[in-house]
């Protein structure tokens, strides 16, 4: 919980450091000619499970909305991309989200939730943002991540810090 004590009917879930979530495993991408990676990422994931690649995170928004040309499967494009995408994924309703939810649909049934993130022993944002890691690394010190915010119907993406905690959804095999 926001308390950082092992909650059971807390929604949000855990916030992982992106070496902890990796767990041991190196960095994967993929990309447009190649998507899978060689070896998917268990990491944290349970067997039969991996951490979605950036190029992964990439598929899928292009998936959800109706702006498919605004992800591109590049490791250099940051920023707030698409139209609807992120709304398309956001749990609806504000019993976790804060007023707006602008655009939350979850039409895709992702159920995004709105965890925040840890830093320094912090907990902060939940319920206002998402951050989600892939298993990407940006260079040695960050990896590349998606966020969603309670007034936004888009897609952030950029990469970050890895010591910074974040949210994990592991993608079946």
């Amino acid at each position: 919980n926001l308390s950082g004590v092992n909650d059971a009917i807390c929604p949000f879930g855990g916030l992982y450091q992106w070496t902890n979530m990796m767990n041991g495993s190196t960095t994967c991408n993929g990309d447009a000619s190649c998507p899978p990676c060689a070896t998917p990422v268990q990491g944290l994931c349970p067997t039969g499970w991996h951490i979605p690649s950036h190029y992964e995170w990439t598929l899928l928004e292009k998936n959800v909305g109706s702006n498919p040309g605004a992800f591109p499967y590049n490791i250099t494009t940051s920023g707030w991309l698409g139209t609807n995408e992120g709304g398309n994924l956001k749990q609806t309703g504000t019993a976790n989200w804060i007023t707006p939810n602008t655009g939350a649909t979850n039409n895709t049934g992702f159920t995004a939730l709105p965890g925040g993130f840890s830093s320094g022993g912090g907990f902060n944002d939940a319920g206002y943002y998402g951050y989600w890691w892939s298993a990407t690394e940006s260079i040695a010190t960050f990896a590349w991540y998606r966020r969603l915010d309670y007034n936004k119907a888009q897609v952030f993406r950029s990469k970050t810090e890895k010591p910074k905690g974040f949210s994990v959804r592991c993608v079946k095999d």
